[in-house]
């Protein structure tokens, strides 16, 4: 009985984010053409592709491991390998980095020992790496000037994704906010979304 609630449980999860790639899989550009170019033609490709490899990740351009409306994601294999997934005729470099951001945070889990044999697509994890990647997108929104219609779609993931009966759930759990501190040390667990939504028009 236990066995068949994990396989529906999973089930559903692999659905539920297979339905929002489709929904929301078309992006805006950031309107900066260094983040726009291809990963694989831009500039920072054999930088980053040492980075990423130093730590221990392997980049594998296969568009046939990505769902529809997917342009990369991040797997761990069993044995604790990570691979990053990705289009080289789609992909841009933004979404490397903020797959990177995915990266740094799954490190950040395991070297304080809490990530464990937890899925990082789990409904508990997931708003928490999502918001903090796509944070990390709106601060080089600020700092790079993207588009307006791009930084609004930045906001509207992060709400979407860390929803206000989320939070509100999240943040009566002292063990939950040490587990947000510990995946983005630079954020508070409790979203300022008047704020949030003022980001966007920085540099208007």
């Amino acid at each position: 009985m236990i066995t068949m609630f994990k396989i529906i449980n999973c089930l559903f999860q692999y659905l539920n984010n297979k339905l929002y790639s489709l929904r929301v899989g078309h992006f805006h550009p950031t309107g900066v053409n260094k983040f726009d170019q291809l990963f694989c033609r831009s500039p920072q490709f054999e930088k980053m592709s040492g980075r990423l490899e130093k730590r221990g990740i392997i980049l594998v351009p296969d568009k046939s491991r990505l769902s529809i409306g997917e342009r990369a994601f991040v797997h761990l294999e069993k044995d604790g390998t990570g691979l990053l997934v990705y289009d080289p005729a789609t992909t841009p470099l933004i979404d490397i980095l903020h797959e990177s951001r995915h990266i740094a945070q799954i490190q950040r889990m395991q070297k304080s020992g809490l990530l464990g044999d937890k899925s990082i697509y789990s409904s508990k994890l997931k708003p928490l790496f999502e918001r903090g990647a796509y944070e990390y997108e709106l601060r080089l929104g600020e700092k790079f000037g993207f588009a307006r219609n791009y930084k609004q779609q930045l906001v509207e993931r992060i709400n979407d994704y860390y929803k206000p009966s989320f939070e509100s759930g999240f943040l009566k759990s002292q063990y939950r906010c040490h587990l947000f501190k510990v995946i983005e040390p630079s954020l508070t667990p409790k979203l300022d979304r008047t704020l949030l939504q003022q980001r966007v028009e920085c540099g208007e």
